[in-house]
């Protein structure tokens, strides 16, 4: 069998691909940055010809050049559809710039580009999930056209962290209980969530005119940060809608138990209409490779699994159930 030097061990170059893409400053100069792997075969060394030092030369030849042009072209063509947010969102968010598509950081890094992106396309009209299903309203998820701000107003009042949004001589202005505040002056928690509802907003197809469906790929990092637990939750409501409703393909990475036990809720609720649709991951990593197991939901909502993975439970059902065996050791 032929393993050729760039496909080897890709179930860990992928993810250096993300870690790359997450933890420095690229531009579409620099995101495509070849990434060979060591490769070491003494009985087939498609890299051609060793040099002094007996190290393997790359030498471009008819197989590299297709698998290189193909990869290229696949990942270009994937990360055109893909929208990444990062943790640790930008606090100070505003609207001091003209807004332009770059992706796959289209609001910038940290959400930075928030601001711009609003204070361009907030008044456009795009068709997104509204919250009626989630608040008893509707009988299914349900697309409403409203402008950007109107629908990020929708959510995070059902989210439970403000009441409206809207922007004025380029400052974001948050309405909490009928006071009128500037973003940087309310809860980080708002700051935190906004770039993370965005993201999964954006249409630029409506934008440009395009009959094209929306089907972008979502990677998100921590999306709960700062917020409370009820608040997480209906996040997780947040997430659904946008996956179901508006052909999303979202990836969250999260810690959060809130969110991951609102997906299992509306897993079983939704099944029937929307299966296999929703699903819950656990990865861990042991020295440099990260294993990923699909956990996989029963009818009634438990895990079916036949065994959990180390490190699984959150600390406090750990000690939920410690408390609960000290009790049992008392009588």
């Amino acid at each position: 069998n032929i393993i050729f030097p760039i496909m080897h061990e890709w179930d860990i170059e992928k993810y250096k691909i993300l870690e790359f893409l997450s933890e420095d400053e690229h531009d579409s100069s620099t995101i495509l940055i070849p990434n060979f792997p060591e490769y070491e075969n003494p009985k087939l060394n498609l890299y051609g010809v060793s040099n002094e030092f007996n190290e393997p030369t790359l030498v471009p030849n008819f197989c590299t050049d297709i698998i290189n042009k193909n990869l290229t072209e696949s990942l270009e063509e994937t990360f055109s559809t893909t929208i990444f947010v990062g943790p640790l969102r930008e606090r100070m968010i505003k609207n001091d710039d003209i807004f332009s598509f770059n992706y796959p950081f289209l609001l910038g890094k940290s959400g930075e580009l928030t601001g711009s992106f609003l204070g361009t396309f907030g008044e456009t009209f795009i068709d997104f999930p509204s919250t009626d299903y989630f608040r008893g309203e509707k009988q299914t998820i349900t697309v409403k056209t409203k402008t950007y701000l109107e629908h990020l107003s929708d959510w995070l009042n059902y989210i439970g962290i403000a009441d409206e949004i809207a922007i004025h001589d380029n400052d974001i202005f948050v309405y909490q209980d009928k006071n009128k505040l500037q973003l940087e002056n309310v809860g980080v928690g708002v700051s935190q969530v906004l770039p993370v509802l965005l993201s999964a907003m954006i249409n630029d197809s409506s934008i440009f005119g395009s009959l094209q469906p929306n089907e972008d790929i979502l990677l998100i990092e921590q999306p709960s940060l700062h917020l409370h637990p009820s608040a997480q939750a209906q996040l997780g409501d947040f997430f659904i809608a946008a996956a179901l409703g508006n052909n999303k393909s979202i990836f969250l990475e999260s810690h959060s138990e809130h969110i991951v036990n609102r997906v299992k809720t509306r897993k079983v609720e939704l099944e029937n209409e929307h299966p296999q649709s929703l699903k819950v991951f656990f990865a861990s990593k042991e020295k440099s490779k990260t294993s990923i197991v699909e956990m996989k939901i029963a009818s009634d909502g438990s895990y079916d699994v036949e065994d959990y993975p180390d490190g699984f439970f959150d600390e406090a059902q750990k000690e939920a159930y410690s408390l609960y065996e000290k009790n049992l050791n008392k009588n």
